[in-house]
């Protein structure tokens, strides 16, 4: 029974740290379709508009080496945690829709979150499931990553469709809560016994 709760928890992990992946893929490319209307209520020409993509992919790839760093020196799920209260504070900043100064402020925030994340989730991944279950986990996690890549044209269109373009943001707060919520049944850390016992 005990190793069966012990599975239960690696799989909710898994789910937790998946919806992150999920979100920060998403947040790369559902704004592309926002664009237009952002420039035009912003009355900003669309090569100006485009820094609120950039700025998210720049910030994002020059933070992934530092914060898999730190998650090696103060453990990859203090930093995991840490990272979704950072990228849920930054969509819900950037959805309040202000100025685009502001906007771009709120996606550097939101893209420190989401390298804070993504840095630790292969090892996270690695180091919750046993070797006979890595390759099952590693690739439901590549699932969710390119799910959110390809989902965030659909998502943003459905969105725009009906609401303002800051609810491309705050729909991913939504998510980001449901996935802080998951993983706050995550311990804080991950031993090698645990592992050990699942094989």
């Amino acid at each position: 029974m005990a190793v069966t709760g012990d599975q239960t928890r690696r799989w909710w992990i898994l789910i937790s740290i998946g919806i992150f992946a999920f979100m920060s893929n998403l947040d790369a490319s559902i704004v592309n379709i926002a664009m237009p209307v952002m420039a035009r209520q912003m009355s900003l020409p669309m090569n100006q508009i485009e820094w609120v993509v950039s700025t998210y992919l720049i910030v994002l790839s020059a933070l992934l080496l530092l914060f898999g760093k730190l998650g090696d020196l103060y453990g990859k799920i203090n930093v995991f945690r840490l990272g979704t209260v950072v990228f849920v504070l930054g969509s819900f900043l950037a959805g309040l829709q202000w100025t685009f100064n502001f906007l771009l402020v709120a996606r550097v925030v939101q893209a420190i979150g989401a390298a804070m994340t993504l840095s630790n989730t292969y090892g996270i991944t690695t180091a919750t499931f046993a070797v006979n279950q890595r390759g099952k986990a590693m690739g439901l996690i590549g699932t969710f990553v390119a799910f959110g890549a390809v989902a965030g044209p659909g998502i943003g269109g459905l969105v725009l469709s009906h609401l303002s373009w800051g609810y491309i943001f705050l729909d991913q707060r939504a998510i980001g809560d449901c996935g802080d919520h998951l993983r706050s049944i995550c311990p804080t850390k991950i031993s090698a016994d645990s592992n050990a016992s699942a094989n």
